[in-house]
């Protein structure tokens, strides 16, 4: 009789993980044509504007000019990569508590910690990507938005902070953090990499 060699955990998991990727992907190009059409309304505004195709837009108060159309569009641009931001960083946290709740069930330990976690998943024969634990500290950094976290990543992953960045007691650690779409990515192939795959079953079968 021909065993096969197929588990559970690894599908659904990796499956899991598969979907938010694709979901990030979507997501992502769909903010990407917004922030490139604010852009180019921006622009296009204010190269007419320039040429002396149209009069500026601005409104006034007594005489004086309080809301000019350029900084309008302008805002808009800002509120798209806002967005954009936003959206890299939910889809971390998503990614990272997939692997936290389904490590917990093939390690059987529901109410595993991140150490713990690695440990037994390691026992039973899985991999853990080397990244893991910075993705943990990025994590921990997005949700608690604390000093230590930001510490931490700042020694297990710098370049997820501007080359230029400098913690202090007064920094917001959620707006220093300054993930790219490759990021993300790292993200996703760190958690692939930290666990049972289809074909791996391991040391025991789930």
């Amino acid at each position: 009789m021909v065993q096969i060699n197929f588990n559970w955990w690894g599908y659904t998991f990796q499956e899991g993980i598969n979907v938010l990727r694709q979901s990030f992907i979507s997501a992502r190009d769909a903010l990407n044509r917004d922030v490139e059409l604010a852009r180019e309304e921006a622009i296009g505004y204010q190269e007419s504007v320039d040429q002396g195709l149209i009069e500026p837009d601005i409104e006034y108060e007594d005489g004086i000019a309080i809301l000019d159309h350029a900084d309008v569009l302008q805002m808009h641009v800002e509120t798209a990569e806002d967005g954009a931001m936003a959206l890299r960083k939910a889809f971390v946290i998503a990614a990272y508590h997939l692997w936290e709740r389904s490590a917990r069930g093939w390690t059987k330990s529901e109410h595993g910690k991140h150490p713990k976690l690695i440990a037994l998943t390691l026992a039973q024969g899985y991999p853990i990507s080397q990244k893991l634990d910075a993705v943990r500290d990025l994590v921990n950094l997005l949700k608690h938005a604390r000093e230590k976290w930001g510490i931490d990543l700042m020694a297990s992953w710098p370049q997820v902070f501007a080359p230029s960045f400098q913690g202090s007691p007064k920094t917001d650690w959620y707006e220093a953090v300054s993930l790219t779409d490759e990021h993300v990515f790292e993200v996703f192939e760190t958690l692939a990499d930290s666990g049972p795959t289809t074909s791996n079953t391991g040391q025991t079968t789930p």
